[in-house]
């Protein structure tokens, strides 16, 4: 099915970073036509009948499969028609998840087209899973990124690609840093398992000089990364000091206390962060020192709005642990929006609940809150209440998500108990209490 239509600016949420960055796309394509193409309806005729400037293609259509998914030929195809329309185009997304017939091949055909795009703004290519996308790929990739100067964001998918290397990461990583005006980075190369501390080394260095990057996210979850790729990449990010959210995905790594204060020192020249999400799930060798390391880098971020800290099942984290990122949190009284994963981690009691809820009851702009303890299984029926009568006295709230499951001793009474509580708030939207 073929779509045009036209999009008129919006005035962003003021609260909200990511609205904020994405505005600096909108501001500059106020009047948007928009090509939606899949595999069923390429056509070369199209293109002199309509002036696009968005395009997007999915080459996956659930209802028929891997038999009509996008190949090779189906994106010479595409680039043939992007070649032809190039001067228009400032928004390209193409979404080839699961194409398991496109290779490196197919890629660097769109690559050849990107070269075309001087007015492109903004690049999305999603190739997760099932394509046969190498090394070589990312290196046209990376080649075609070199003379694209009016990037803005750009949004890259190669999650769970096994033959993707270090090598690979270097090549792309050599075209990003000459697009020095882009603003907002997503990088996605999770169970990338060739991917190790040296390849972390070489992005971080060529990107140290995106100076004007107010967004950057990077999911290496379950590639080979320990301290020294996080200490690397920490040192890179310093540069970045327009950057207002930022995104850090590391779940089983093998990172220590050693890496996170290394970050934690770069947190402290970010004066401008408004989100901050951290992934260290699964991360054995985090400890106390670590999260306290983080949370003392919090009192340093004067605009922050967001925090998003993952640290399930990383067993060594105890109540005191949440009683010093406790002390910190109740300070940030501006906070909009707390996320905290602690699930699994096992030692955790009543004890370091109660101390949670004491920083909980200074944040009094708070609309967003989500707390996940499951597995801990020391949590009784006591600190599950006292959370929600904590939880009850900021009347700013809108939406709120406790998921306590596995935690035997709290019982089914207690959790319909604080669901009601809750649902009582002025301004609630949404409760989730999970059994």
């Amino acid at each position: 099915m073929i779509q045009t239509n036209q999009t008129t600016q919006t005035k962003p949420d003021k609260n909200s970073s990511e609205s904020q960055i994405e505005a600096i796309s909108a501001n500059q394509i106020i009047k948007r036509h928009k090509l939606e193409l899949d595999p069923l309806n390429l056509n070369l005729q199209m293109i002199n009948k309509l002036e696009a400037d968005t395009w997007k293609f999915t080459g996956f259509l659930r209802e028929y499969g891997h038999e009509k998914a996008a190949n090779d030929q189906t994106l010479k195809f595409l680039s043939t028609m992007i070649k032809q329309s190039s001067k228009n185009i400032k928004e390209l997304d193409l979404d080839c998840k699961w194409c398991e017939k496109i290779t490196d091949q197919g890629l660097g055909y769109i690559c050849e087209a990107l070269a075309n795009l001087s007015s492109l703004q903004i690049l999305n290519l999603n190739f997760q899973e099932y394509a046969k996308i190498t090394d070589s790929g990312l290196q046209k990739v990376g080649g075609a990124l070199k003379g694209l100067c009016s990037l803005q964001s750009i949004d890259l998918n190669f999650m769970r690609h096994h033959t993707i290397t270090n090598a690979g990461l270097y090549e792309l990583s050599k075209g990003l840093k000459f697009v020095a005006s882009l603003k907002k980075l997503r990088l996605e190369f999770s169970s990338c398992e060739g991917i190790t501390d040296l390849g972390l080394s070489d992005l971080s260095q060529n990107l140290k000089k995106l100076l004007n990057l107010q967004s950057f996210d990077l999911n290496l979850n379950y590639a080979r990364i320990t301290e020294t790729g996080l200490i690397q990449l920490s040192q890179g990010i310093k540069t970045w000091v327009c950057l207002k959210s930022i995104k850090l995905c590391f779940s089983r790594s093998k990172i220590t206390h050693i890496a996170l204060e290394s970050f934690a020192q770069t947190l402290n020249k970010l004066a401008l962060l408004q989100s901050l999400h951290l992934d260290f799930a699964d991360c054995s060798k985090v400890d106390n020192k670590g999260l306290d390391h983080l949370s003392l880098a919090l009192k340093y971020l004067p605009c922050i709005q967001e925090i998003h800290f993952n640290l399930i099942s990383c067993p060594k984290i105890n109540n005191i642990g949440l009683q010093k990122f406790s002390q910190v949190i109740k300070k940030l009284t501006s906070l909009q929006s707390l996320y905290l994963s602690f699930g699994w981690c096992i030692k955790i009691t009543n004890e370091g609940i109660e101390s949670l809820n004491q920083g909980l009851k200074n944040m009094k702009a708070l609309r967003n809150i989500y707390l996940t303890f499951f597995g801990c299984g020391k949590i009784t029926d006591a600190g599950f209440q006292s959370v929600g009568q904590t939880l009850k006295e900021l009347g700013s709230l809108e939406d709120v998500n406790l998921n306590f499951g596995l935690c035997d001793q709290i019982s089914a009474t207690a959790r319909n108990n604080i669901r009601e509580i809750l649902n009582t708030l002025p301004y609630i939207k949404t409760v989730v209490v999970s059994s």
